[in-house]
């Protein structure tokens, strides 16, 4: 299992401006923050592994990755 707050880093920029602004308009807790910041971690991971990048995303993506969920 991986260190789920780590993503790689090809994709750190893009978790950090979407959590800055979550965090920012919503007010969400540390806490959630701190959830949203695991799971983008995760979904980074699992396309950087699949050698594809956040913008070229497809649903078959989407379904690998929560098939994988545990």
């Amino acid at each position: 299992r991986h260190d789920d707050s780590q993503a790689p880093a090809a994709f750190a920029g893009e978790i950090e401006a979407f959590l800055g602004f979550i965090a920012l308009e919503r007010g969400l807790a540390k806490n959630t923050l701190e959830a949203y910041a695991s799971d983008l971690a995760r979904w980074a991971r699992h396309l950087s592994e699949a050698g594809v990048a956040s913008t070229d995303a497809k649903a078959e993506h989407v379904s690998e990755f929560v098939s994988r969920l545990s």
